[in-house]
Formats: C-alpha cells, sequence, structure tokens
C-alpha cells in the first residue's frame, strides 16, 4: 500500500561563489549603492526643507488670491489651510526622509565594511545575499519608472550572486516511517 503522505528531503549544495563575497563584483558596488542612498537623501531633505519654508501661509494666500492655486470644492480660506498643511507635513515628511536616508546610506558602508573583516577574518568565502539584495532593492528603485521594476532588481541581485546552478534546492523522495519525521533537511551533495 502506497503512503498517502509522501515524504521530501530538501537537499542543498554550495558551489563556487561569483557574487559579491567572491570578488566579482568589487568594492565600487558599495559605494555606488552609498552615494546612491546618500544623494537620493540629500535631495530627499533639500526638497523637504523648501517645501516647509514655502509653507507661508501669506504667500498660499497670495496665491490662492491671484487663481493660480484654485478649487471647486473648498472656500478659498479652507484651500489656504489644505495648501499650508501639506506644504508644512509634507515638507516635514520629505526632509525627515531624506535624513533616513542618509543615515541608511551610511549604515550599509559601515555594515559592508565590518562584514568583510569578519568574513576575510574567518576566511570565509562566498556570495552575501544580503548585499546583494540591498543592491538588487537600489536598482528596483533607480528603475521604478520601468515597468516590472521589481523583476529588473531581482534579476540585478541574481546576477551580481550567480553560482553555476548548484545552489539551489531540490527535493527528492525519501523513506520516512514516521509521520513526525515528514519533512528532513539535508545540506550536501
Amino acid at each position: 500500500m502506497s503512503d498517502p503522505y509522501p515524504t521530501y528531503v530538501f537537499m542543498s549544495s554550495v558551489s563556487e561563489p561569483r557574487g559579491i563575497g567572491s570578488g566579482a563584483v568589487s568594492r565600487t558596488a558599495d559605494w555606488v549603492v552609498t552615494l546612491v542612498a546618500v544623494l537620493a537623501g540629500l535631495l530627499s531633505a533639500a526638497g523637504g526643507a523648501t517645501l516647509y519654508a514655502a509653507a507661508d501661509r501669506s504667500r498660499i494666500a497670495a496665491v490662492v488670491a491671484e487663481g493660480t492655486a484654485r478649487s471647486d470644492g473648498l472656500t478659498e480660506a479652507q484651500l489656504v489651510d489644505t495648501l499650508h498643511g501639506l506644504a508644512w507635513w509634507g515638507g516635514i515628511g520629505l526632509a525627515v526622509t531624506g535624513v533616513l536616508f542618509v543615515v541608511a546610506g551610511v549604515a550599509f558602508k559601515l555594515y559592508r565594511a565590518r562584514r568583510r573583516r569578519r568574513r576575510a577574518e574567518a576566511g570565509v568565502t562566498g556570495p552575501d545575499t544580503t548585499t546583494n539584495a540591498v543592491i538588487g532593492a537600489v536598482a528596483t528603485v533607480v528603475a521604478s519608472f520601468v515597468p516590472f521594476s521589481p523583476v529588473l532588481g531581482g534579476a540585478v541581485a541574481g546576477y551580481i550572486g550567480r553560482s553555476d546552478g548548484s545552489s539551489g534546492i531540490r527535493t527528492v523522495p525519501s523513506p520516512v516511517s514516521s509521520p513526525r519525521d515528514r519533512w528532513s533537511f539535508s545540506s550536501g551533495s
């Protein structure tokens, strides 16, 4: 009688790496990611500061009074209040986002330097999947105007972390007698 609950063993093997940790992608990638994050942060912070500074009620009231900004559903006073709130809070939000981007860029560079040092001390070689994922995310953001940019970012991350194909996961049937032992994990060839 066949077992109604087939059992699988997940096996994984590690091949010779060709990704970030192996030197295929140089330290230049670390600097590019850092610079993109820091520059995006600085631009966002500058835009937020400018928007916050432009949140002047009298200036907004003058723009509304001359007809440059108008609304069919709001009175002029309500429109001035709405535009002032949007500019004020939008400026704060952009500035905070910019600062967080700068912090994230610097933190990434510090992480990569520490990670590189620790891996060298331990003699570990192989791709650093966290860094590959971050670089893929940056590619996604940079290409955000393109449809399916997440697919492009994933392709970039996969390309820089590529291997010979043996590092994937595969399933093979395994004879297991007990229902609680249905899933077992194995690493190796």
